[in-house]
């Protein structure tokens, strides 16, 4: 038995493995599934997002400025810290399966459901800092984070001030 097969430089478990050793399909067929799994959540996407669909089922209400956007208390937990923990309270809000949202215009709200509801893109350089402050209220990390990163890849010295 080798007493150095572990010890020695580039004679461990694994070592001399390239990764051109393993056959092209391989590589391929990861690629294939993440395509599959892309298109899998693409259409689910828009399952929620057809507009009849929408608004079909909706057990609660966000008012924004009075204006009222029916939405489903699953995906906006699912989304929303602030949501799932209002929505797993005992408050208020919650019995009555409405809640008061301030601090955001219905405006932006409406493109934040967008986002949750069909994946849409709509961060823009006018919404951008406004989006931002209400997935922040929210409690919306990953809509928080495409924000951040839209601000970072859109940052320059003309907009920099």
């Amino acid at each position: 038995m080798n007493s150095s097969f572990f010890s020695t430089p580039g004679q461990g478990f694994g070592s001399g493995v390239k990764a051109s050793m393993y056959p092209q399909p391989f590589n391929d067929n990861i690629s294939k599934k993440n395509d599959r799994q892309l298109k899998i959540a693409k259409d689910v996407l828009n399952c929620f997002s057809q507009g009849s669909n929408r608004e079909m089922f909706c057990d609660f209400i966000v008012v924004v400025e009075e204006r009222e956007f029916p939405c489903h208390r699953f995906v906006l937990s699912a989304c929303s810290t602030f949501f799932e923990a209002l929505l797993r309270s005992d408050m208020k809000e919650s019995r009555q399966k409405r809640v008061v949202v301030k601090g955001m215009s219905p405006d932006i709200f409406k493109l934040i459901l967008d986002v949750i509801y069909s994946g849409s893109d709509v961060l823009t350089p006018k919404t951008i800092i406004e989006i931002w402050k209400a997935a922040h209220q929210l409690q919306i990390v990953f809509l928080m984070s495409l924000c951040e990163d839209f601000i970072q890849e859109n940052l320059n010295e003309a907009n920099c001030y």
